[in-house]
């Protein structure tokens, strides 16, 4: 005998309707320097002249901001060319330890053509003290607060540069966070804003 019980579903809301979410965007970014073709990174498409600044001090072809003479970005269909003009000895310095980057991820190490520029000399640098614990309470909700990309696509890395009274300096945003923290970096050259504090990145922070 077959049983007559029926199924019932709770409809919540039956109305069609359409949603629309803000995605972060990627987009191609290659570098030329002097004309010399370098590297095509994928970034988050704001702060982009932050983010050569920054790359270009990361990656050891500049020593100073003031050695970056130049930045013309031309927006095409698919991707962003970034023209750089540097001095001439940064130029020769990128000539002599040129490398192949193929989307330099990772460690970094890929492509490094000899073992010297793998494992360069260091300078020291001064080490400051820790904050006090209480310095970090309350820095997750201090970060989101910051970063208005995320808010909006909560898909992005941020990278914030804070000072001893908990004020936002400066916060760059990138889906890639070491992108987001080059940014950064280039920001706060830049701006000559060095007086202590402390850089916050997303999963990662450094005093």
């Amino acid at each position: 005998m077959k049983s007559n019980t029926e199924q019932h579903a709770l409809v919540l809301d039956a109305t069609p309707y359409t949603q629309k979410f803000a995605l972060a965007e990627e987009v191609a970014l290659s570098i030329s320097y002097n004309g010399i073709n370098y590297a095509v990174m994928l970034i988050t498409p704001n702060d982009i002249e932050d983010f050569i600044v920054g790359f270009s001090l990361s990656n050891d072809i500049i020593e100073h901001p003031r050695q970056l003479y130049g930045i013309e970005l031309t927006h095409h269909k698919e991707h962003i060319n970034a023209e750089v003009e540097i001095a001439n000895q940064a130029f020769w310095k990128l000539k002599e330890n040129k490398r192949q980057l193929a989307g330099a991820s990772g460690c970094g190490l890929c492509g490094v053509e000899a073992l010297d520029n793998a494992l360069p000399q260091l300078t020291s640098i001064d080490v400051s003290p820790l904050p006090d614990v209480s310095w970090f309470k309350g820095l997750r909700s201090l970060i989101s607060n910051a970063q208005a990309l995320a808010q909006q696509s909560g898909a992005v890395h941020g990278a914030l540069y804070i000072d001893a009274k908990r004020n936002v300096l400066a916060c760059r945003e990138d889906i890639g966070r070491h992108n987001a923290f080059d940014k950064l970096i280039g920001a706060i050259t830049t701006k000559n804003s060095f007086n202590l504090k402390v850089l916050l990145c997303s999963q990662a922070a450094a005093v």
